[in-house]
């Protein structure tokens, strides 16, 4: 067989001169024989499959550094090499085909007067244009014919591209730029400029063309055997060319480490097995030896991959090697030689190392179409980062020398270097629109200053830690440009510097946003006036790179978090750097972007932190193995089709694309969850904890998190270090628990059954659950499974409780005592626990009770339900007729009841009302339609806009109506930001567990610029802050912040009435083991107790911290008092004075005779958390 065979069926005329190697030369004798004798057909499907291969290869070569491209023939090689294909003799069919590529039948004249014609039309604007430019373009229009036998409308697409490229040239020639003075004209752009965006046009062109043909290659049938017959011609050979068994270790060794499924080392293993059962007759010894240490190499390696029971399905984070076998390696139960210290240093060592060389890793697998694509895209990263720094280097960095303070963003570029700006932009890019919502977008202006402020970060890291090894400073050291200590100063010195980290992230994601096509940007309407730009990834991409990058670095920790200093410093993880890059702030609490200043005390919470650092988990391995096996059922029940990624296709409108990201969404989440925790399994781990500004607990960790989805939470136990069997009280509690997951339990209406009621039915109904799981699983999944909201926490505490009965019914003995150490959470939370707050802030009775915090009875209060009734009060005697239909109940207004304690309003309750209805047109006119369930006569009813603005103010005024020191709250905190805006100070008050909280929301101004780094760039409009206050945002935001300062000092307080018990907090939630329960139900109570009623309430103390600020600010001759008024006399502009008036508490909120009511009825109330 001549070489030419190679390319016949593609219709190639390659021409063998006779000097090359001839087929049958390629193979020696011995592989040839056995591959004829097994498979006839392989030789030729090889043959074919070559040639596709390297055609790809030519495509995309001009775009990849010359040690990648290296990397990939090498693979090639490596791969033909095993085949017995001589690397020589591939070289030269390499390169005969190149050639052949760029002169066989193609009409080199026709495409060199295009280029002419470019060149002509660009010299008009004095330009001209790099050889490179031209080569790209001509090398894509030669290569592209190729393809025509493939892609049925290429010839139709490359002219596209040339007409694109013409229009986009015309378009750039007409750019000019305005000269500033009292006559603005236009002023042509220099030659340097014009050049920037005709090189901009021509590579973005020929780049998209190149993606064009790239898609339409993998959608063609007759790639896809390209690996597959190279796998399966390799698995041929290794099944009947065992001779050499020493040589055939080394080779198949590594193909361990780069299976891409377990199936693989499943498939090789069963063949070395059948292999040495049928030879062992005929082996050595030593060779039969060799062969079984094999196999037990491939069973390691078989323990590492993580899901090793089912067809993998591993997340970018879980299918990267080195990455996930190492942290498994690092984790395995075996390897005793490391201490925990020293394994928790490696897995963040491992961490940190895959998050800043994370492209370099994802390249390594470089023949699939999603490591060409990222192929494409480092090179045109790469060569744009270089296009911004190159200027900076000439002349002994002459540029840069003018004024390095003011180019610390190049310094930065070069201190980082190329690989790894490109790997911590594109990969934390990704990860943050992921993770910003359900919708996978994200603010532009946001992600350009994280982005900056990662960067710079990594800035500091790298400089403080290898500044001394860093080339480009030792080059400027060397020439007495700036010592490499005066460079860490100057980065050291910088604290929020908005203009370089707006400089450093706005360079690099325009970068991305123009030379990769991956991400897209949109402005979106928020209203008449305001207008964001979000940023998405391109549907295109998302698909083909199957990108679902996460945060690893900060996993959880198998050793106790590192404890806060004294002065609020906290860095939780073992190695710095860890906890300092990855973070916006290096204290325990982490304040918001648009507070001007810092929360104070922050001291004040360390024990709150150190407490919940200390409470240890351990994976439920019950419900990991049901997780595991229900990810592959297509069809599963628990996972409700969200194991399943839903493909997103070219037709499909903008809301099925929306939900389709937010189904993906829950796929990666769902999934980088489960792979954690196989990861984590066999080892107990804790979880580090932060504050917000106000005092909130959060957990740092990713996925595996106890604040986490419902699937999160049901992996998760308690692992305490002193255990104990469970006792009746803790059954109790874990009844009470099941009921309130189960479908009965949500379908009973609060009022209908006491605690110890519910826990009868709770017995009751566990038997029936576990008979029908036993005998009809099937029914078990369609009746109870598919009909619970948080399934996977269901089915937890169901596991549990089947233990406990199994165990309790036969004798204790040592094989089922372990069954009897239950340590699964058990998860309560307050009973509308904002209004519990402001019940006991003003001494509001009725609330209290309605809200079950003091004790009206046996059975518990509804507040929504309560709430219902007063609204459709106000409803029946409307005049509108609409609103008179409507009959509503506690679901319709739940939301809304929900948000009073955070200052609701009659617009955010006309959006409450809008999300109970179907929205539709009839014409122009829109119309709200509400569910017959909420209407008297059960008819759907059709609602117009000016009836739900009439609604909402109705569900208002009712409310505040029936809750008057509600009203009487707001006006005293609206009077008091009106007094400090006089004074132009933020509003500060000191929580009950010693926090000292600054409300000062900073205006805003929008700003329009461009980076000085890309000269082609378009400016983009930006917000930043400015020093002066909020006003109308501090007025709305004080009572939500002020209610959540106060339930998260109930948690901190609680922290001092335990020991060591086991705790975790979802704000206003509380979870213990089940025996814990009990005890954790009244120490609650006592830390609420604590704020409000002992010594005094606490809207006392904040009262006269408020009088203190003011003194220390106001001279003490301009306060007047005046019996219990206090004034403050103020000079206006003229010097003229005014008093302006201090509020007083409300009489009703300091009533001392009623303490005694709150105190004893929290302490009787059953629900006071249920």
């Amino acid at each position: 067989m001549m070489i030419n065979r190679f390319f016949n069926k593609l219709g190639f005329s390659f021409k063998h001169t006779g000097a090359g190697p001839k087929f049958n030369n390629l193979f020696n004798d011995n592989i040839q024989y056995i591959l004829m004798k097994y498979d006839n057909n392989i030789i030729n499907d090889i043959e074919n499959d070559l040639p596709k291969l390297l055609l790809l290869i030519e495509l995309i070569k001009d775009g990849i550094a010359n040690y990648n491209l290296k990397v990939i023939y090498g693979e090639i090689f490596d791969k033909y090499n095993k085949l017995g294909v001589n690397k020589k003799d591939l070289q030269n069919i390499i390169n005969e085909y190149s050639v052949s590529l760029l002169y066989d039948n193609v009409d080199i004249d026709k495409i060199d007067d295009h280029i002419n014609k470019i060149v002509k039309f660009v010299a008009k604007k004095d330009v001209v244009l790099s050889d490179k430019d031209l080569n790209r373009l001509k090398r894509i229009l030669i290569i592209s014919k190729k393809f025509d036998n493939y892609i049925s409308n290429n010839e139709e697409l490359r002219n596209q591209m040339l007409i694109n490229i013409d229009n986009g040239l015309l378009e750039d020639s007409k750019i000019t730029t305005y000269v500033s003075g009292r006559n603005k004209r236009n002023k042509a752009m220099s030659t340097s400029k014009y050049k920037g965006y005709f090189s901009s046009t021509i590579t973005s062109q020929v780049y998209n063309y190149k993606q064009l043909i790239i898609d339409s290659i993998f959608d063609n049938k007759d790639f896809d055997s390209i690996l597959n017959n190279l796998n399966y011609l390799f698995n041929t050979l290794n099944n009947h060319h065992i001779k050499n068994i020493n040589k055939f270790n080394r080779e198949i060794i590594p193909l361990n480490y780069k299976a891409k499924s377990m199936e693989n080392v499943i498939s090789i293993r069963s063949s070395l097995e059948y292999e040495l059962e049928k030879q062992k007759n005929n082996f050595s010894l030593e060779n039969i030896q060799n062969l079984e240490s094999l196999i037990n190499i491939l069973d390691k390696g078989k323990l590492s991959i993580i899901n090793n029971t089912h067809k993998n399905k591993l997340s970018r984070f879980m299918d990267n090697e080195p990455l996930s076998k190492s942290i498994n390696d690092v984790l395995d139960k075996n390897n005793s030689d490391l201490s925990l210290l020293n394994k928790q240093i490696a897995i963040e060592k491992l961490c940190l190392n895959y998050d800043i060389n994370w492209f370099k890793n994802e390249l390594k697998d470089s023949l699939d179409v999603r490591s060409v694509i990222l192929h494409d895209i480092y090179r045109s990263l790469n060569n744009g980062i270089n296009y911004i720094i190159r200027p900076y280097l000439f002349n002994n960095y002459a540029k840069l020398s003018k004024n390095i303070s003011k180019n610390l963003e190049i310094l930065a570029l070069l201190i980082i270097g190329n690989d790894k700006i490109i790997s911590i932009s594109f990969k934390n890019i990704i990860e943050l629109i992921i993770n910003s919502d359900s919708k996978m977008k994200i603010n532009r202006t946001d992600l350009i200053f994280k982005l900056g402020n990662l960067l710079i970060k990594h800035c500091k890291y790298i400089l403080n830690n290898h500044g001394d090894k860093i080339e480009i400073l030792l080059d400027l050291e060397k020439k007495n440009i700036i010592s490499i200590d005066n460079v860490k100063d100057l980065f050291n010195n910088i604290d929020n510097n908005q203009i370089l980290t707006f400089e450093i992230g706005d360079t690099l994601l325009r970068l991305i946003l123009e030379k990769s096509n991956v991400l897209k940007s949109d402005v979106e309407s928020l209203s008449y006036k305001d207008k964001i730009v979000f940023v998405e990834i391109n549907q295109d991409y998302l698909n083909k790179l199957n990108i679902s990058c996460i945060n690893v670095t900060q996993l959880p920790m198998l050793i106790l978090p590192n404890e806060p200093s004294i002065d609020g410093k906290y860095l939780p993880y073992i190695l710095p750097e860890i906890s300092h890059i990855y973070n916006s702030f290096d204290s325990i609490v982490k304040n918001k972007y648009n507070n001007r200043d810092k929360s104070e005390n922050q001291n004040s919470l360390n024990k709150i932190i150190t407490y919940l650092n200390k409470t240890r988990f351990k994976i439920n391995i019950d419900i990991l193995n049901i997780v595991n096996e229900e990810w592959n059922n297509k069809e599963s029940l628990l996972f409700n089709g969200f194991n399943v990624l839903e493909e997103i296709n070219k037709d499909d409108s903008k809301e099925v694309i929306r939900n389709k990201q937010s189904h993906n969404s829950k796929y990666w989440r769902y999934l980088n969850t489960i792979n954690i925790a196989n990861l984590y399994k066999n080892h107990s781990f804790y979880l580090p904890c932060f504050a917000d500004f106000r005092g909130r607990i959060y957990t740092l960790t990713n996925y595996l998190s106890y604040q986490g989805d419902d699937l999160s939470r049901s992996l998760l136990l308690f692992d305490p270090v002193n255990k104990e069997m469970i006792h009746s009280e803790g059954i109790h509690y874990m009844y009470y628990y099941f009921i309130n997951l189960s479908p009965w339990g949500q379908g009973i209406k609060k009022k209908d059954l006491s605690i110890n009621d519910k826990v009868l039915l709770a017995r009751g109904e566990f038997n029936k659950i576990l008979d029908l799981y036993i005998n009809d699983k099937e029914r078990f999944n369609r009746e109870i499974l598919a009909n619970i909201k948080e399934p996977f926490q269901f089915l937890s505490i169901f596991i549990a409780l089947s233990k406990v009965k199994y165990s309790l019914n036969k004798e204790i003995n040592d094989n089922n005592q372990d069954n009897l150490y239950i340590s699964n959470p058990i998860l309560f939370d307050a009973s509308c626990n904002g209004l519990q707050h402001l019940s006991a802030l003003t001494r509001e009775i009725n609330v209290a009770e309605e809200t079950n915090l003091i004790y009206s009875g046996d059975l518990p209060k509804d507040f929504y339900g309560f709430a219902a009734n007063v609204v459709q009060k106000y409803i029946d005697i409307s005049e509108n007729d609409n609103i008179n239909k409507l009959n509503i109940n506690r679901d319709f207004i739940k939301k809304t009841v929900m948000t009073i304690p955070y200052n609701i309003t009659s617009y955010g309750i006309s959006e409450h009302i809008k999300e109970k209805c179907t929205e539709y047109r009839d014409g122009k006119k829109l119309y709200y339609l509400v569910d017959s369930k909420y209407v008297k006569n059960n008819q759907a009813l059709s609602l117009h806009n000016k009836d739900i603005i009439s609604l909402s103010n109705l569900i208002y005024t009712s409310l505040l109506d029936n809750i008057p020191s509600l009203k009487l709250l707001n006006k005293y905190l609206d009077g008091w930001v009106d007094v400090m805006k006089e004074l132009n100070l933020p509003i500060v008050w000191i929580t009950p567990s010693g926090l000292k909280i600054n409300l000062s929301i900073m205006k805003f101004n929008k700003v329009r610029t461009r980076s000085k780094l890309l000269d082609y760039s378009k400016p983009v409009t930006i917000s930043l802050p400015t020093n002066k206050l909020d006003i109308a945002k501090i007025k709305s935001s004080l009572m939500p912040n002020l209610v959540h300062s106060l339930d998260a000092s109930n948690i901190h307080i609680l922290t001092e009435y335990l020991n060591d018990e086991p705790l975790y907090t979802i704000h206003d939630c509380f979870a213990s083991t089940p025996n814990n329960m009990n005890k954790m139900n009244n120490m609650v109570k006592n830390a609420f107790i604590k704020i409000y009623f002992e010594d005094s309430n606490y809207i006392e103390k904040m009262h006269n911290n408020f009088i203190e600020q003011i003194k220390s600010y106001v001279a003490k001759d301009n306060l007047i008092y005046d019996n219990e008024d206090i004034y403050i006399i103020l000079n206006d502009k003229n010097n003229y004075e005014r008093k302006l008036k201090i509020p007083n508490i409300p009489s009703g909120f300091t009533n001392k005779e009623i303490v005694d009511i709150f105190v004893k009825g929290i302490r009787k109330s059953k629900y006071f958390i249920s």
